[in-house]
């Protein structure tokens, strides 16, 4: 038989009744879970929370670009610890600019929602203050929600083209499968900790459209897009389980740190720097070639987007002019009648040139070496050969380079 007092009865009913229905408590419990791992950093993170970006133009005319999206209260810089310095002295990311970017994010008053600021990052992306042709997102925490709902709102509304120059995501701590510990707290309280539910309508709709449209991709087009991702979890966060961080992603790693520690690398040995680094250099575009080209009309004698992969060069191709790193054309041997490939999807090729009367042919597989912006072709008649530098100006003309000349081919429609 229970003799507790009734009036401490009904201190205990409540307590137990304030910890699990008011929200306000709900959020504050939570905001100690972020703050345990890393009370000092949190505190400096939350000084400014009105800088929502900062650039870092590290070479003229960069072509590569690098985002980086905090988590919950966050600071565009800060929550990065020494990580942007880190990229600034390495001299093998050089040409990469850096865009530490943000959004209003408040602990005890309502927020934008995460789809909302995935619209607004589009934004941000589609007018950077220079074009792109790469472009690398990198999330901690909620930020890597953030990224998500981006690329899921643009395939869902048919501007998955938009997405052509975004080459692999990291996605740091993430929730990507929600927290238990968020079911507490109503949206009219915290739109940002109520989207991280289990079973919120965007982890939901994340999951769904994220297996279906990127992961399960058959194709690049409108609805959907192959982005290479990679889902990092912290091995003593506490707070993002690492089945959550990980979820349904193929790619995955473990980085050393806590929930905040783990995207504060000290030095270039860390394991997430070196995560980092070695995810920016496999995208990265080589500087625009030749340097010494007229820069009045680049785009006219060398293309400016290099090939990505073997569906980039399905087609046949006829070879058109021969330029000289001035700009000049170079004069063909009237015997050349025709020069042309044959790409196909399965990796195969065919090859002819016509001098004169006389016909050469050539058959093989070729791949595309996207790291090193090069054509292999493995002949099964000739020896290999590697076309370097290999851009494109658009879909129907691409150009190779070999240091003395330009080779322009234009997609024939027969």
């Amino acid at each position: 038989m229970n003799h507790r007092p009734s009036h401490l009865k009904r201190i205990d009913r409540f307590r137990k009744q304030t910890v699990y229905s008011s929200p306000f408590l709900t959020i504050f419990f939570l905001q100690l879970l972020f703050l345990l791992p890393g009370c000092i950093t949190i505190i400096s993170q939350t000084e400014d929370q009105d800088s929502h970006q900062e650039y870092i133009f590290q070479k003229p005319k960069n072509r590569n670009l690098a985002v980086f999206v905090h988590g919950f209260k966050g600071n565009p810089t800060s929550t990065w610890g020494s990580l942007p310095k880190l990229i600034k002295n390495d001299k093998e990311l050089k040409d990469f600019d850096l865009l530490f970017w943000g959004y209003p994010s408040h602990l005890f008053k309502q927020n934008v929602n995460i789809n909302t600021i995935g619209r607004y990052l589009k934004t941000e992306i589609d007018h950077t203050p220079q074009p792109y042709d790469r472009i690398v997102l990198i999330g901690h925490s909620i930020g890597g929600l953030v990224i998500r709902a981006y690329i899921v709102d643009a395939l869902l509304n048919e501007k998955g083209n938009d997405l052509k120059n975004i080459d692999a995501i990291l996605l740091f701590g993430t929730p990507n499968d929600g927290l238990e510990v968020a079911r507490y707290v109503p949206e009219f309280v915290n739109d940002q900790i109520a989207d991280i539910r289990v079973v919120s309508d965007l982890i939901i709709q994340l999951r769904q459209v994220w297996v279906k449209r990127v992961i399960n991709a058959e194709q690049n087009d409108n609805h959907h897009r192959k982005i290479p991702t990679l889902a990092i979890s912290g091995i003593e966060d506490k707070f993002v389980p690492e089945a959550s961080a990980k979820s349904y992603f193929k790619n995955t790693a473990t980085t050393k740190g806590n929930h905040i520690s783990m995207v504060k690398p000290k030095d270039t040995q860390h394991p997430t720097y070196r995560i980092i680094k070695k995810r920016l250099l496999a995208v990265k575009s080589p500087p625009s070639i030749p340097a010494q080209l007229p820069k009045k009309n680049l785009r006219e004698v060398a293309g400016t987007r290099p090939a990505r992969n073997i569906r980039d060069l399905v087609g046949t191709w006829q070879f058109t002019k021969s330029t000289t790193t001035t700009g000049k054309t170079n004069k063909l041997p009237k015997s050349l009648v025709d020069m042309g490939f044959v790409f196909r999807k399965d990796g195969t090729y065919d090859f002819h040139n016509y001098f004169g009367q006389t016909r050469i042919e050539d058959e093989g597989t070729f791949t595309i070496d996207s790291d090193n912006n090069t054509l292999k072709l493995g002949s099964t008649i000739t020896k290999p050969y590697v076309f370097k530098n290999l851009f494109f100006f658009n879909e129907n003309t691409f150009t190779t380079f070999d240091g003395v000349s330009i080779l322009t081919w234009k997609k024939r429609r027969d």
